[in-house]
């Protein structure tokens, strides 16, 4: 009996774990990020936290959940607005 409520215990899933799309992608979302970044010059900490959640939502986890993957997405939209600019 407690084999088993460990097993389901270990089967349930956290809610984070619940709303990241099962589609996993590999590509780095560069279209998300230029759409994203189209009508905003400039952006605050609760914009970046809010952007990093909807990749992660959408299937981009293996890039918002890590501290390389959270600076590459920031590189980017610095060097792309800089090139709008």
């Amino acid at each position: 009996m407690i084999a088993s409520a460990l097993k389901n215990i270990m089967r349930k899933k956290t809610s984070a774990e619940l709303d990241v799309k099962t589609t996993k992608h590999s590509h780095f979302p560069d279209m998300v990020l230029r759409a994203w970044l189209k009508n905003r010059k400039l952006w605050d900490h609760s914009d970046w936290l809010s952007l990093l959640e909807d990749l992660r939502k959408n299937g981009y986890a293996k890039l918002t959940d890590c501290e390389e993957g959270r600076s590459r997405i920031g590189q980017f939209l610095e060097t792309e607005r800089e090139a709008i600019l």
